[in-house]
């Protein structure tokens, strides 16, 4: 729960009196594909969210809903639900995500509300119920309390925001660089004069593993894969049995088969056993051979290269183990492969170590600022701007009264995400001085 305390000037309202929005519509991945000429941009879930934008991968012709430009995407269902990204075009969008746009330009800038909902992000997952598919209702937006600032603060504090955030990015691009630097280091052992070494298929050098767990609920790690984070915990709140669970050992691979060409994919290196679900792959590497050297090669962009050509599905694509052992692995020798996994290991322990350190501090730091911000903290309040009080009765003396989306806000079923309170300026919150 967010619990804001905005500035006097400022006012609030209802999601539901200042944003409309469209939901999105499912279409089959058959009606789809990454060929331009197929269509219009269409968008499925927040795989095509980077930092905030999106990026457009995929094309259809049968879209059924329709963003607008400046709308903000919100993911409502499934991995992911609560992240968001603002559009810059017209583009089609499944039932993962909904369009909200405010109902009055004059009311907000699209970009002061974009980020906003990246303040919310975390208690929108939090809100989000459902075993199968997480997902949040209309009713957990709409129902939820919305800053109104004057517009041209509107405007300073998305000015402030984007050049913080331009800075921290600077830092997020640097560690990148380091990730390219070791993927270029374990190509390095794969290859002579920039050729190729003799290849073998990875049948030859890693097995599947197919243990079960066999208890119903064991006192181990259950673990999943995030394609930017690597290895994660799983929320498996309010499950029961793990009887089927799959065994992870150190030293084995685990991917998601329908989201491995997403880079999905990753290596656990913890010395106690885990767990992850059935649905996942895991695969051990042979003794003799490196297993961070086949690793970093299926991450690289050569492997998502041969990855991508092993896929199958009609509906969706799946890469299940028989077809990955089939992907040829330019195999060095034995002494390469140990000098390999002695290097490799040795940078990427000290890497992971920095990089999860500075990534939770970044998160942090974003956190703040947007904190700041939607408390009137980021910058200062220019009384020749007016008050969000003056440009909200403006706005409704000006207008017919809102009407809301037709939509059930089942109220007896919505958590309070956001409260929003006012304050006078010596901080009393009856504003009694």
């Amino acid at each position: 729960m967010i619990d804001l305390i905005i500035p006097p000037s400022w006012a609030r309202s209802p999601g539901a009196e200042v944003l409309s929005y469209t939901s999105g519509s499912h279409i089959p991945p058959t009606d789809y594909s990454e060929d331009p000429k197929d269509g219009e941009p269409f968008l499925t879930g927040p795989s095509d969210f980077i930092n905030g934008k999106v990026s457009f991968k995929k094309y259809s012709r049968k879209a059924k809903a329709f963003c607008l430009p400046g709308d903000i995407l919100i993911t409502v269902k499934g991995s992911g639900t609560g992240s968001s990204a603002v559009s810059p075009i017209k583009a089609g969008i499944s039932r993962q995500l909904t369009a909200f746009r405010p109902k009055q330009a004059n009311l907000y800038t699209p970009e002061f509300i974009a980020y906003f909902f990246r303040l919310l992000q975390d208690s929108l997952q939090g809100a989000a119920k459902g075993a199968a598919i997480p997902g949040i209702t209309l009713g957990d937006v709409l129902n939820k309390s919305f800053p109104v600032p004057p517009l041209k603060e509107q405007e300073r504090i998305v000015r402030k925001i984007e050049s913080c955030f331009e800075k921290i990015e600077a830092i997020e691009n640097n560690l990148n660089k380091i990730e390219i630097g070791l993927e270029k280091l374990a190509i390095s052992f794969l290859t002579r004069d920039g050729e190729w070494l003799e290849s073998a298929p990875l049948d030859e050098l890693t097995d599947e593993r197919l243990e079960r767990i066999n208890q119903k609920n064991p006192k181990c790690r259950k673990i999943g894969v995030d394609n930017e984070l690597g290895v994660v915990d799983l929320r498996v709140t309010g499950k029961q049995n793990f009887e089927k669970y799959k065994i992870v050992k150190q030293g084995d691979i685990l991917y998601n088969p329908m989201r491995i060409n997403v880079g999905s994919l990753a290596l656990y290196n913890d010395i106690e056993d885990a767990i992850t679900s059935p649905d996942y792959i895991v695969f051990s590497v042979r003794q003799g051979f490196s297993k961070w050297l086949i690793f970093k090669f299926l991450k690289s962009s050569f492997g998502a290269e041969e990855i991508s050509k092993k896929l199958k599905g009609a509906v969706r694509e799946r890469l299940y183990y028989k077809s990955l052992k089939q992907i040829e692995f330019s195999n060095p020798s034995m002494e390469t492969h140990k000098k390999a996994e002695r290097t490799i290991e040795t940078i990427n322990d000290s890497l992971i170590s920095q990089k999860e350190n500075l990534l939770t501090f970044i998160s942090k730091l974003k956190e703040s600022i947007l904190l700041k911000a939607f408390e009137g903290r980021l910058v200062e309040q220019i009384p020749s701007e007016g008050t969000g009080h003056e440009l909200m009765a403006k706005i409704l003396s000006g207008k017919e009264p809102s009407k809301t989306n037709a939509v059930e806000l089942n109220t007896k079923a919505i958590k309070s995400i956001t409260t929003v309170k006012s304050v006078s300026p010596k901080g009393n919150k009856n504003g009694k001085k």
